[in-house]
């Protein structure tokens, strides 16, 4: 196994430029031929003098046994320390997806049953992840048909992916957006049911998305609450409306809607805003507003009765409501 580098033309302008591939020499018939296990496109930044490390690396990892640099046949005999963690996770990255790309089946290709015997007590199980929790989420996403909304929304494939990222690991392992990350490139195999490699997607990633989800708000409640009404069947003779608060340290200045109020945390002393919550009688979301920490609750009810009219009700269906 090597690295090579390819020079070629784009189609449109006819300019060269030089890619790269992970090959491999293999024997087919009485030729050697090179077959691509990788192709890691023009933007492979490795000097040349480490890429008989890094390929030695992927051997390893896909072979699973570790083995120490200077027994790397071309390897530098020693690696600055970040250097090295560099190299061994562009390795270990690299490694992964050349081993999804094998564990393909090849179309038409008959495979013989091949059993072999193996020591259960000599496995050893490295980069375990979740994908059971995963997987029935991303169904509910499915069904509801998120994906496709988000997309007719204007979110890039991107961004879906960021969304659906960010949203199934509140449901998985609820956390803020910076343990999200960390969850997505290390303890869940999410990326694998996306095929998006989430080591590529940044943490600002997460928070801009979050950013363009509220944007969309009032659009992707009434889409997700009708969605929920044709799949379930749901009457929604009754609606819960509830008012809560929550507070900010520090002035807020730039917040327009934070003013200090009655906390129901007990923290009067901070910059307060009231979050109002109508769920159904089955406990489906219908809609949510933020309102100023100082807001009176029942001036709040005309405007929620407003948005509910306008997303989700008709004067032929009102509902009883209730609230504390």
């Amino acid at each position: 196994m090597y690295i090579r580098r390819t020079k070629t033309k784009s189609l449109d302008q006819g300019e060269g430029y030089h890619t790269y591939r992970i090959v491999e020499s293999v024997r087919v018939g009485q030729q050697v031929k090179q077959r691509t296990l990788l192709n890691l496109g023009k933007d492979f930044a490795v000097d040349p003098a480490y890429w008989p490390y890094l390929s030695g690396r992927i051997t390893a990892h896909l072979q699973g046994i570790r083995l120490h640099q200077c027994e790397l046949p071309g390897a530098e005999p020693t690696l600055d320390e970040s250097l090295a963690q560099a190299l061994e996770s562009a390795a270990e990255h690299y490694s992964a997806l050349i081993a999804a790309r094998l564990s393909q089946p090849v179309a038409n290709e008959v495979v013989e049953a091949d059993y072999q015997r193996i020591d259960i007590n000599q496995v050893e199980a490295s980069h375990a992840r979740s994908i059971g929790a995963e997987t029935l989420s991303l169904h509910a996403v499915k069904q509801l048909q998120l994906d496709e909304k988000l997309t007719a929304l204007g979110f890039n494939g991107i961004e879906v992916a960021a969304v659906l990222g960010s949203l199934i690991g509140r449901m998985v392992s609820p956390g803020s957006e910076r343990h999200t990350h960390a969850w997505l490139q290390n303890q869940s195999a999410l990326s694998e049911l996306l095929e998006v490699d989430f080591s590529q997607i940044s943490l600002t990633r997460l928070y801009t998305v979050s950013d363009k989800l509220f944007k969309h708000r009032a659009a992707l409640e009434a889409f997700l609450g009708q969605r929920e009404r044709t799949l379930f069947n749901l009457s929604r003779s009754i609606v819960l409306y509830d008012l809560t608060n929550t507070y900010f340290e520090g002035r807020c200045a730039t917040n327009p809607d934070a003013y200090f109020g009655r906390s129901k945390e007990k923290r009067s002393d901070c910059p307060l805003v009231t979050l109002g919550l109508v769920l159904d009688g089955d406990g489906f979301l219908l809609s949510s507003q933020i309102f100023p920490g100082n807001a009176s609750e029942p001036a709040t009810l005309a405007r929620m009765l407003d948005g509910l009219r306008h997303n989700h009700l008709s004067d032929a269906t009102l509902p009883l409501i209730v609230m504390d």
